[in-house]
């Protein structure tokens, strides 16, 4: 019954002629296009596709840029990594809005290909630091920006990723969470199309660069990097202190960092469970 009600979904939101090209695709591997925006070839891009139209996304093509329009903004890709917009299906009103951002400095951890940036920019952060290791997506990151026209004077965008110190690590990419790959060694990375160069900076460092010398009132900071998250208990309570409110996407157990906040007198709310345990949603904050 699931089945037959997905495929029915699917039906009213892409049409006969769509799903029809899609049956055609599984069945004989041809790749389609849809409306020459997006070459559907895979499984994954036809989810993709299917998800964006469902959330009410439209899609256009401009020069060598799939483009999708949202209402925080813009997001360019190129057809190789068009299921990168797959996550443009979690609202961030959903996940963040709980937090004031007028006048507020936002300290982006995992900033992505901007999603989350123009999303704090719309809620009237006065200032962003931006945190993206992977290169592909940094690059996209500040494509964004600049296509949707924000103020160079507002932000400052790193290819750089938090972690327990600094060093350079490699791994394989992943398009929704290279974060979660297992870390390889540089004579393995070499023999591999998709392995990635991520440079990391310690948390530590991160938080004091970017927070000190504000009232800690004043900063927001928000970390979804698949992993790194557990980073902040290497770090000092007088450190985690210079913000206030932390938003935590934690991949795994949370009780070692719930507890760590605790003990640097912050309060614990789970905001969100996604769908598996596994990925949970934290607000940290002083009162």
């Amino acid at each position: 019954m699931t089945s037959l009600r997905r495929a029915s979904t699917a039906l009213r939101i892409l049409g006969v002629q769509i799903m029809l090209r899609e049956i055609f695709r599984r069945l004989t591997g041809r790749p389609y296009s849809y409306n020459d925006i997006v070459n559907i070839s895979s499984d994954v891009d036809f989810i993709t596709l299917f998800y964006l139209l469902e959330k009410g996304i439209k899609l256009r093509r401009e020069k060598e840029f799939i483009v999708a329009e949202t209402r925080y903004g813009d997001f360019y890709v190129r057809d190789q990594d068009f299921t990168l917009l797959l996550s443009l299906i979690y609202d961030p009103e959903e996940d963040y809005s709980f937090i004031e951002y007028r006048g507020k400095s936002v300290l982006d951890l995992g900033a992505y290909y901007g999603d989350t940036a123009l999303f704090f920019l719309k809620k009237g952060a006065r200032f962003l630091y931006l945190y993206e290791p992977v290169k592909t997506i940094y690059d996209y990151l500040l494509i964004n920006l600049e296509k949707n026209e924000i103020d160079p004077n507002k932000y400052r965008a790193f290819n750089i990723g938090a972690w327990i110190d600094n060093g350079i690590v490699y791994t394989r990419f992943n398009m929704q969470g290279t974060g979660l790959t297992p870390l390889i060694n540089y004579d393995v990375c070499k023999s591999l199309s998709d392995c990635v160069e991520l440079k990391l900076k310690s948390l530590r460092e991160i938080l004091e660069e970017s927070l000190a010398g504000r009232d800690s009132s004043e900063n927001i900071v928000k970390i979804d990097c698949e992993g790194c998250e557990y980073s902040i208990l290497t770090v000092s309570c007088n450190t985690i202190s210079l913000a206030d409110n932390y938003i935590v996407e934690i991949h795994g157990a949370p009780n070692p960092i719930v507890y760590k906040y605790d003990k640097c007198g912050f309060k614990a709310e789970l905001k969100k469970k996604q769908n598996t345990d596994y990925i949970t949603l934290w607000h940290f904050y002083k009162e």
